[in-house]
């Protein structure tokens, strides 16, 4: 399905400039059935989450999307892909961050300051808090690079005062200071607070604080041309101890995973694909996507295509029921893309006087300009078409002009208009 949007006037924030933008038309799949190794899901239609969407992250429950919105419109698929270009077109403007539940309709999270420029976004602190980390672009000035915690419920922002930040495996932000103190930001209020939690022990000095083990202690390692080994401080003990490198985790869980349980991403020629470990051929997501990614939960997939970021839910369903809802929607995607071809015959011979086109191979070349793709055409067999005039069939419901064969039997195309699924058995 093409969604069509049209020509808008669109404001560039606090510059008060009016820009005239032609949206493109976005290719998206339809409903599908993928039968996993062993259990099946849904994917729903894909839905408009936001416009001129950038980046995005997903809660480590999997249950909240969240995405920053420019006051700028993007729909070039390569600028949408282009940090620079962003960043330039962004200078001056600011951003939103929203936040969409996997039930229900999503809200303004908060406004970022103006000039400041996302780089990236990461949930933390039991997904209370999101971090965003950019800089703040002036007029023509330097970057200044600037991180953000932001309060999920509230929006209340406070940055973090230091380039050297982590996040251990449970979330958890945490930094040091100049005067080697260590910080932790929670979010257990309705703001994000702020905690000192002692000195650097005297052992680590020589170090900075640049990771965590995955069991939580925090990696100090070094920056000297003969670097020090690194040392893992347990906050719960105390204690000051080598850390091999294989027990590192050098960041924060993947807020925008290709993968889920059984379910991938597969990215092809003909576009961005959901796949999984099963019998099931993967299913289109969109031709157009510069971007994707699956909730870690496998509750839905997103993808970005010319600067609209869209949902495709995904619904777990009993495998008994898979192959027949499966079988069921390939009927209705067959009869619906009949009847479009239906549509274009019908405005063809409206344009030539009532009469259809001649049977034969330039039948398609003939409909070709009243249909919105060609993939339309694919499969369709065309039967009685020897240029008669619609308007004078004496039984137009039961003249048959196409049809495309699918799962036990095929989709008739009538010169009424009309498609109805007939059996295998039928003639």
């Amino acid at each position: 399905m093409k969604g069509h949007r049209l020509l808008t006037w669109l404001g560039l924030g606090c510059l008060g400039i009016g820009v005239a933008v032609a949206l493109q038309p976005v290719h998206r799949g339809e409903p599908a059935i993928l039968i996993l190794q062993d259990s099946a899901v849904l994917v729903r239609e894909p839905e408009i989450l936001l416009d001129s969407a950038t980046q995005w992250a997903w809660s480590r429950s999997g249950r909240t999307l969240a995405a920053v919105r420019l006051d700028i419109r993007i729909s070039d698929p390569v600028q949408a892909l282009d940090p620079d270009r962003i960043m330039e077109a962004a200078r001056g403007t600011s951003a939103e961050i929203w936040a969409f539940p996997t039930k229900g309709p999503g809200r303004r999270m908060t406004r970022l300051p103006q000039g400041f420029a996302v780089g990236w976004l990461a949930w933390a602190d039991q997904d209370r808090l999101l971090v965003v980390s950019g800089a703040m672009l002036g007029s023509g000035g330097p970057e200044q690079p600037t991180t953000l915690a932001i309060h999920a419920q509230t929006g209340v922002q406070v940055p973090i005062p230091s380039q050297y930040r982590i996040m251990d495996p449970d979330g958890a932000v945490f930094w040091t200071t100049d005067e080697a103190v260590l910080w932790r930001i929670t979010g257990a209020g309705g703001s994000p607070t702020a905690q000192a939690l002692g000195r650097v022990p005297e052992a680590l000095a020589g170090r900075r604080l640049s990771a965590a083990t995955k069991s939580g202690r925090l990696v100090f390692m070094s920056d000297t041309p003969t670097p020090l080994p690194p040392l893992g401080w347990d906050l719960r003990t105390g204690r000051v101890e080598p850390v091999d490198r294989s027990e590192i985790d050098f960041g924060s869980a993947d807020t925008s995973p290709d993968e889920a349980g059984s379910l991938r991403l597969v990215r092809a020629k003909e576009g961005v694909l959901l796949g999984g470990s099963g019998p099931s051929e993967p299913v289109l997501l969109s031709r157009d996507a510069v971007k994707a990614s699956v909730a870690p939960d496998g509750s839905a997939a997103v993808f970005l295509a010319h600067g609209t970021l869209y949902r495709n839910l995904i619904q777990p369903i009993p495998l008994s029921l898979a192959k027949k809802t499966k079988s069921e929607l390939e009927k209705a995607k067959i009869m619906a893309r009949l009847k479009m071809v239906g549509t274009g015959l019908h405005i063809y011979a409206a344009d030539y006087d009532d009469f259809f086109p001649t049977d034969g191979s330039m039948v398609r070349e003939a409909i070709m300009p009243y249909l919105r793709d060609a993939a339309l055409l694919e499969g369709v067999v065309f039967t009685n078409l020897t240029g008669q005039n619609v308007a004078r069939l004496k039984d137009p419901a039961q003249t048959a002009l196409a049809y495309i064969s699918g799962p036990d039997g095929r989709a008739v195309l009538y010169a009424d208009g009309s498609v109805r699924w007939e059996g295998p058995a039928s003639p």
